[in-house]
């Protein structure tokens, strides 16, 4: 679903509730309007429902399994840094990692200098 599409019709319902049907708003001026309605950005509501989501899942809320490839960090493969004290000390239980291990592309990696 392209989110375009979502956020020209989000736009239409804000100038719809202001009744002012052939407004043309600036992005912040729009992001003002969407505050104080207390509504969220379609690309900042679907992110918040993603991250809701997974709370939901790791804290069995919903009958919904972690994905098999989602899984707790094991502290045993971390260096001891500040950032991971922590989590190698079992402070925190909240860090998860993937088994996907998704490469980006960079525009430069076929360049001529790597």
């Amino acid at each position: 679903v392209k989110l375009y599409a979502f956020e020209r019709l989000q736009k239409n319902i804000i100038k719809w509730i202001r009744n002012e049907p052939l407004a043309s708003y600036s992005n912040s001026q729009y992001l003002k309007f969407l505050l104080e309605l207390n509504i969220l950005p379609f690309k900042e509501l679907s992110i918040y429902n993603d991250l809701r989501l997974f709370y939901e899942i790791v804290y069995d809320l919903v009958p919904l399994p972690l994905p098999h490839f989602i899984s707790a960090v094991d502290p045993s493969i971390l260096r001891g840094t500040r950032a991971n004290f922590n989590i190698i000390n079992g402070l925190d239980h909240t860090s998860f990692t993937d088994a996907l291990n998704f490469k980006t592309h960079s525009a430069l990696s076929d360049s001529f200098f790597p």
